[in-house]
C-alpha cells in the first residue's frame, strides 16, 4: 500500500552559519544590536492535507467493511472470525488516533503543522492496513462460499423438515387409531422433529450451526432406515425410497383406521331366559348387527329352548372348574409347606399350581377329555343350542366388530362360546352387558375436571382369611410395570389393616379421581341377594356391591382380580324374567351400574401368578398401547392361554360394560386387596 505524502528536499546543514560570539556591550550612548530572525516553520500544503483526509476515509471504510463481514460471518456460527475481529479492533485504535490528529490539524493555524501531518501519514501508512486489505479479500471469499453452503443448507432443512413434519402427522394419526406396530416410525419422528424444533429459532435468526446439526442428524436417522442416497456431503434423501416408506406407513394407518371404526361399534346379542317349562328352558334371542361398510344394520329375533340338563351342564362347568381350582390351589400350598416351595426357590421357579377339576361329574364322557378340550366341547354345544343358525351366520360376518352379550343368566359361561373355529372371546372383542331395571347411575365428574396431569394409582394390599401366596409378587409386578411407563403414574399404596377399611374405601370411591381400579383378593357372591355380594377387606369388613354402586364417582375401568366377582344374579326355577333382571346386582354389575365404563371380574378362583401375568399384560395394552379395553383383555387372554399349562385360566375373566372404551390420557387407579 503506497503512503500518501509529498517528496521533501534534504536540508544542507553545511550552509548554515554558526552565530558569532556576543560582542562586548557598547557604551551607554550606543544603541543595542538587533537579534537575528527566527527560522520560518515548514509550510503544509492543502493538497497534502486533503490527501491524508481522503486516505483516512478509505481506511475507515475498510474498517467498517471488515467489521460487517466479521459480524455477518460470525453470526452464521459456521466459521470462526476471532483473528479478523482482533485485527479490526487494532485498526479501530489506529483510526481513532488518526481522527484525533486530523482534528488537531484542522483546528491549528492556517499554515498547518508539518510534524502533525507527518504523524497522521505514518498512522495511515502502517503495514497493518496491508494486512487488513488481505483479510478483507479472504472474508469476501469465505462469505461467497458460506452463502452457497447456507443456500444448500436451507433447502435441505426445509425439505427434511417437511418430510419429518409429514411423518409426525402420520404418527399422531397412528396413535389416534391405535396402530400397534408404529414404534419405529414414532421413534424416527420424535428424534428428528426434536432437533428441528430446537434449531427453529436459530434458523429464523440466521444462526446455522444448530441447523446444520439438525440436518445431519435427520440424514443419519434416515440413512439408518435405508432412505438416503450418496455419501458425505452428497448424502441426501432418496425420494423414491422415502415415498415408498411413507406410502407403506399410510397403508397400515388406513387399515388400523378401518379396524378402529369397526371397534367403535358393536354387534349385540340378547339372550333372555324364562322359567323352566316341562324340563325345558326357553330363551328369547335377539341379534343386532350394526351397519358398516356396505352392510345394512340388521335385527334378528328368534326363540330357542334348551333342556334343563343342558343348562345345568353349562352352569356346572363353572362350579366344577371352581372346585378344581380351589383343590389345585390348596394342594399347591400344602406342597409348598412340605418343602416343594424351597426346592422351587432353589431352582428359581414357583411350584406348578394348576386347577384339576373335581372327580364328580354328570357327563362321564366329557370328563374323559382334558380340561381344555372339555371347555371347547361345552362351548361348541352352548353355541349350537343357544344361537339360532341365521344368527350364527351374521355373528361370523361381524367378526371384526366387538360382540356384547346381554343376558339375565350370567352364571352361564358365555366366554366359552365356540363357533367351531375358535372361542368367541379369543377371536374377537367380547363383553357382557349387565341387565337391570334402571339405567346406570349418573355420577359426578371428579374435582378439577378431566384435565389432570399424570396418572393416579392407588394400590391396596389386604390380608384376611385364606392368603394368596403370590399377592405380593402380583402387586410388585403391577407397580413395576406402572413405574416403567412414561410418564409414570402417581402411586398411593394402602397396605396395612388400618388403611384397608370400609371408611377409607368409601373416601377413595367417592373422590372420583380414578380411571382404573384394580382389585386383587377375596370377594364373595351371594346368589340369593346379589347386591349383598361383597369385597372382603383386610380387617374382615364386608364392602357390599350395593355400597359400591351408590358411592362410586367418576367413570373408571375396574379390574377385580378376585374370586366370584363377575357373577351376577341368576334365575331361580319358576321365577319371572323381570324379577330375575332386577336382581342382577353382583359386584361387576354394581360397578358398571355405579358408573364404571367397564369391569373385568373372575368367574372362578384363579391362580394368583397367572392372575398377575394377565393383569400386567392387560395394563400394558390398555395404558401404553392405548388399546380399547375389550381388545386389551383379548390380547391378555391370548398370552395367558399360550404361556400357562392349565388351559382354562384365560377363560376365567368376564368383561362387563363398554368394550370399546379406552383410557386415553385419563388417570389410573389400582387396588390390590388380598
Amino acid at each position: 500500500m503506497t503512503a500518501l505524502h509529498e517528496e521533501r528536499a534534504p536540508v544542507d546543514t553545511s550552509t548554515l552559519r554558526r552565530p558569532d560570539p556576543p560582542a562586548p556591550e557598547p557604551p551607554d550612548t550606543a544603541p543595542p544590536a538587533p537579534a537575528p530572525p527566527a527560522p520560518a516553520a515548514p509550510h503544509v500544503s492543502a493538497a497534502r492535507l486533503a490527501a491524508a483526509a481522503h486516505r483516512l476515509s478509505e481506511c475507515r471504510s475498510l474498517l467498517e467493511q471488515l467489521r460487517d463481514l466479521a459480524d455477518s460471518l460470525g453470526g452464521t456460527r459456521l466459521t470462526a472470525v476471532v483473528g479478523e475481529v482482533h485485527v479490526a479492533r487494532k485498526l479501530a485504535g489506529v483510526v481513532e488516533q488518526a481522527d484525533h490528529q486530523l482534528a488537531v490539524l484542522a483546528a491549528g493555524p492556517p499554515e498547518g503543522d508539518a510534524h502533525g501531518l507527518a504523524h497522521l501519514e505514518e498512522l495511515l501508512d502502517q503495514p497493518l492496513w496491508a494486512v487488513a486489505q488481505q483479510v478483507h479479500e479472504n472474508l469476501l471469499e469465505r462469505r461467497r462460499n458460506i452463502e452457497e453452503y447456507v443456500q444448500l443448507l436451507k433447502e435441505q432443512y426445509r425439505a427434511l423438515r417437511l418430510n419429518f413434519d409429514h411423518l409426525q402427522r402420520l404418527v399422531e394419526k397412528a396413535d389416534l387409531v391405535r396402530l400397534a406396530d408404529a414404534e419405529n416410525e414414532r421413534t424416527l419422528a420424535v428424534e428428528g422433529i426434536g432437533k428441528f424444533r430446537a434449531s427453529e429459532a436459530d434458523f429464523q435468526a440466521g444462526r446455522y450451526d444448530s441447523v446444520a446439526v439438525a440436518v445431519q442428524h435427520a440424514l443419519t436417522l434416515l440413512s439408518d432406515q435405508g432412505l438416503t442416497a450418496g455419501e458425505g456431503p452428497e448424502r441426501a434423501v432418496d425420494p423414491q425410497r422415502f415415498d415408498s416408506y411413507i406410502t407403506s406407513f399410510e397403508a397400515r394407518i388406513a387399515q388400523a383406521e378401518t379396524t378402529e371404526r369397526r371397534l367403535a361399534r358393536r354387534a349385540e346379542l340378547f339372550l333372555i331366559s324364562g322359567g323352566d317349562v316341562n324340563q325345558g328352558v326357553p330363551y328369547k334371542v335377539l341379534l343386532r348387527r350394526p351397519g358398516y361398510e356396505s352392510i345394512q344394520e340388521t335385527n334378528l329375533y328368534d326363540d330357542v329352548e334348551v333342556l334343563v340338563a343342558d343348562q345345568d351342564l353349562f352352569k356346572g362347568t363353572v362350579r366344577r372348574i371352581a372346585e378344581g381350582a380351589v383343590q389345585g390351589i390348596r394342594s399347591a400350598m400344602a406342597a409348598a409347606a412340605g418343602g416343594a416351595q424351597a426346592q422351587a426357590d432353589d431352582a428359581g421357579e414357583s411350584p406348578v399350581r394348576r386347577a384339576v377339576p373335581a372327580a364328580r361329574a354328570q357327563y362321564e364322557h366329557l370328563d374323559q377329555l382334558d380340561p381344555a378340550t372339555r371347555l371347547e366341547k361345552i362351548g361348541r354345544r352352548m353355541y349350537s343350542l343357544l344361537i339360532p343358525d341365521a344368527m350364527q351366520r351374521l355373528i361370523d360376518e361381524t367378526s371384526p366388530l366387538p360382540l356384547t352379550i346381554t343376558s339375565n343368566n350370567p352364571e352361564l359361561p358365555w366366554e366359552l362360546l365356540h363357533d367351531g373355529n375358535n372361542f368367541l372371546c379369543l377371536k374377537r372383542v367380547f363383553a357382557r352387558m349387565p341387565a337391570g331395571q334402571t339405567f346406570p347411575r349418573r355420577t359426578r365428574e371428579p374435582l378439577g375436571g378431566s384435565r389432570r396431569e399424570g396418572s393416579r394409582v392407588l394400590v391396596i394390599r389386604s390380608v384376611y382369611g385364606e392368603p394368596l401366596e403370590q399377592a405380593d409378587r402380583e402387586i410388585e409386578a403391577i407397580e413395576e410395570r406402572l413405574a416403567s411407563m412414561k410418564p409414570a403414574p402417581h402411586v398411593t399404596r394402602l397396605c396395612t389393616e388400618d388403611e384397608v377399611t370400609s371408611s377409607r374405601l368409601t373416601d377413595e370411591l367417592s373422590l372420583g379421581n380414578y380411571d382404573l381400579i384394580h382389585y386383587v383378593g377375596h370377594a364373595w357372591y351371594n346368589p340369593e341377594k346379589p347386591d349383598q355380594s361383597y369385597l372382603l377387606l383386610a380387617n374382615g369388613e364386608r364392602f357390599s356391591a350395593a355400597r359400591v354402586q351408590r358411592l362410586l364417582e367418576g367413570h373408571p375401568v375396574v379390574f377385580l382380580n378376585a374370586c366370584e366377582t363377575s357373577m351376577s344374579a341368576s334365575p331361580q326355577p319358576g321365577q319371572s324374567t323381570g324379577s330375575t333382571i332386577a336382581r342382577a346386582q353382583g359386584l361387576a354389575s354394581a360397578f358398571v351400574y355405579g358408573g364404571a365404563q367397564a369391569c373385568v371380574g373372575a368367574l372362578w378362583p384363579v391362580f394368583d401368578d397367572t392372575a398377575a401375568q394377565l393383569a400386567v399384560r392387560f395394563y400394558s395394552e390398555l395404558i401404553e398401547k392405548r388399546q380399547r379395553v375389550g381388545e386389551a383383555l383379548r390380547r391378555a387372554r391370548e398370552e395367558v392361554r399360550t404361556s400357562q399349562q392349565d388351559g382354562i385360566t384365560w377363560a376365567a375373566y368376564a368383561l362387563y360394560g363398554d368394550p370399546s372404551y379406552y383410557l386415553g390420557a385419563s388417570t389410573i387407579t389400582a387396588w390390590g386387596i388380598v
